[in-house]
């Protein structure tokens, strides 16, 4: 059976319903992982922030994956050692020491598919290792 169109009123329930779920989630994660920032002081105030350890190896661009799933690759990247709480001016300290400069959401993109075809090609090459590069040195 259809399932059956939802008014403005149960889309907004939804939606509520949606957010207090991913609060939770995400109070969750961040109770199984201690709580505090890692690089704990007095300095350490506000909000707690999900920061990779290896920004290198994570595998999605935040801003394009829902919130409920982000919690839940988050969950993943922790489990897997490359994830870690700090605070907010731990975490941009952290950024400026590694030079790990804002970068737009283009850039982040751009990076992202552009490993997710070398990863591919490499995939190929190990099908078919007699295959090579186009001329022009693309995939």
């Amino acid at each position: 059976m259809p399932r059956q169109p939802r008014t403005p009123k149960a889309r907004k329930l939804r939606l509520a319903a949606d957010r207090r779920k991913h609060a939770r989630d995400r109070e969750k994660l961040i109770a199984d992982m201690g709580g505090v920032c890692r690089l704990a002081d007095s300095s350490c105030a506000g909000r707690l922030e999900f920061d990779h350890v290896n920004p290198s190896e994570k595998r999605f661009v935040a801003a394009r994956v829902a919130s409920h799933g982000r919690v839940r690759r988050y969950r993943k990247d922790w489990e897997n050692g490359n994830l870690q709480l700090l605070c907010r001016s731990h975490n941009a300290r952290k950024g400026k020491v590694y030079g790990w400069e804002a970068r737009t959401r283009e850039e982040e993109e751009a990076d992202f598919y552009q490993q997710q075809q070398r990863e591919a090609y490499e995939a190929r090459q190990l099908e078919a290792p007699d295959q090579g590069t186009l001329e022009d040195g693309s995939f």
